[in-house]
């Protein structure tokens, strides 16, 4: 059997990589983990999993915890060198904060090698993106934890990103409470702009890469979903892609750490979101320039 990868959707939020991660997660040989490197916070928390349980009573995440032996003092120890680690280049914590970095492989090693050995599956997704807090999340994934990794680059139209940024806050939009964050449209400008830099300064020149468009995303979600899986599981048996193609979208609760409430949702249908265009002005074609212009928009 071959080795278990991750698979890790980089970019920007509000860009569609909830959905692709569950569309990735359907297949036989994936499991999609959603953002997973919150995971520590919600075990401390006791915070709902996407299958709608506190994550201490989830059918997965328990006996996964209970099997790791992990006690709270040390969950709290993981959940704070996480933080640390992945909001910094490798090369700052490497020189300051070693003890922190044998915390950070301590805890995620064991976890991720667990959860792909009990569910057998050969891509394990994880949709952290480039935020702020994991930017170097990925990285670190690969040259502290010794892990495979395969970027998948996820980027939307900047305009749909700000208009989606502006309907307020994701997680208070699900409690049907509208709260929009602080600095808007430049907000926006400027964060997207960072969260795509650093995919490519990081990942873009090595062979475990993708760049992946939400629009062709969700216009052809099963055709985008098979073609990242055949890049990135090599076949044991020649043909094996072709026997097995992705069934046709149905999810189903599963077992995923935050990630927008589209993972809750009753409603699965994935549409290209044009609402957007109605709502921008004429003048937001200045959001994310010239970065934009490379991806062609």
């Amino acid at each position: 059997m071959m080795p278990s990868k991750i698979v890790y959707i980089a970019g920007y939020g509000r860009s569609g990589s909830t959905v692709l991660d569950m569309t990735l997660g359907q297949q036989p040989n994936a499991l999609g983990l959603s953002e997973i490197t919150h995971v520590f916070h919600y075990w401390l928390d006791n915070k709902a999993c996407s299958c709608g349980q506190a994550i201490r009573e989830c059918e997965f995440w328990r006996p996964i915890f209970d099997q790791l032996g992990f006690h709270d003092d040390f969950v709290s120890k993981a959940a704070k060198a996480t933080a640390l680690i992945e909001s910094r280049p490798l090369w700052w914590s490497r020189l300051f904060h070693a003890k922190h970095r044998r915390v950070y492989r301590d805890a995620w090693q064991p976890l991720i090698k667990l959860v792909a050995s009990t569910t057998g599956s050969k891509m394990l997704i994880d949709s952290s993106k480039t935020t702020r807090r994991a930017t170097f999340r990925a990285a670190a994934l690969s040259r502290i934890c010794d892990q495979p990794v395969y970027v998948v680059h996820l980027v939307r139209n900047p305009d749909a990103v700000a208009w989606s940024f502006l309907r307020g806050d994701n997680t208070k939009l699900e409690d049907g409470v509208v709260k929009v964050k602080r600095g808007g449209k430049l907000r926006v400008a400027i964060t997207w702009m960072l969260a795509n830099l650093w995919v490519h300064l990081l990942y873009a020149s090595r062979n475990n890469y993708q760049l992946v468009k939400y629009e062709t995303f969700a216009s052809e979600p099963e055709t985008t979903a098979r073609n990242i899986s055949n890049q990135i599981v090599v076949p044991e048996v020649p043909g094996d892609c072709e026997e097995s193609p992705i069934p046709p979208l149905a999810w189903n609760h599963d077992h995923g750490i935050a990630g927008n409430r589209a993972r809750r949702s009753a409603s699965k249908k994935i549409v290209v979101d044009k609402e957007w265009k109605q709502g921008q002005s004429n003048s937001s074609g200045w959001i994310g320039w010239p970065l934009r212009k490379w991806y062609g928009y």
